[in-house]
């Protein structure tokens, strides 16, 4: 009844972009009113970006989620004040923007970096770094030697299997024992659907 209202302006945000988040801005939000309103767009806009920029690489996408979860939990329950929230997603975003650089410190690629996080939590204790970075060089040039256009929909099985295969082949020749080569196959399968999807244009 009062007309258009713009709550960027009424949280005391100038403009929805998650460059906001910055070192400046967690200043700027102490002793403002509108806390909860504030925070809770802030809450999307940082969904966005992890949607947005860390959608490929599944793994963060999913660890970064839940950490934003949880922080918001821990406000509501009043565990945390809001300059805790705002310095969590800070941490986030810092995290998410870190990821070309994470790539090139590893000597890989960010696609590659993808699969790394993928299967680096459940098979470090196992394989050390060098040789799952080998694994991984070796499986992202042969999954991508495979693809083909829609190569992830039910109708193209074929041609999943034939990704699949040539996976447990590259897996079994770099020494990953038996035990762990299905499972490790599933994960790499699963990170590959998500970043090619849409392949060849994902290349």
């Amino acid at each position: 009844s009062d007309g258009v209202i713009d709550v960027f302006k009424l949280a005391g945000i100038p403009a929805p972009d998650v460059s906001i988040l910055n070192d400046e801005f967690l200043e700027s939000v102490k002793d403002k009113p509108n806390e909860n309103l504030r925070l809770k767009l802030l809450e999307r806009l940082l969904h966005d970006e992890i949607k947005s920029k860390a959608k490929k690489n599944i793994t963060k996408a999913k660890a970064f989620s839940q950490l934003l979860e949880a922080t918001m939990d821990r406000y509501h329950k009043r565990i945390i004040d809001a300059a805790t929230v705002v310095q969590a997603m800070l941490d986030i975003k810092k995290d998410i923007d870190q990821t070309a650089a994470r790539a090139v410190a590893l000597g890989m690629t960010e696609e590659e970096l993808a699969f790394y996080d993928a299967v680096h939590d459940n098979y470090a204790a196992i394989y050390d770094e060098p040789l799952l970075k080998d694994i991984i060089h070796d499986v992202v040039a042969v999954i991508k030697g495979k693809l083909t256009v829609d190569w992830t929909l039910q109708h193209r099985q074929a041609v999943k299997s034939a990704v699949k295969a040539a996976v447990k082949l590259v897996l079994r020749k770099r020494g990953v024992q038996e035990g762990d080569l299905e499972a490790l196959t599933e994960k790499v399968i699963t990170q590959a659907a998500e970043l090619w999807k849409d392949w060849p244009m994902a290349a």
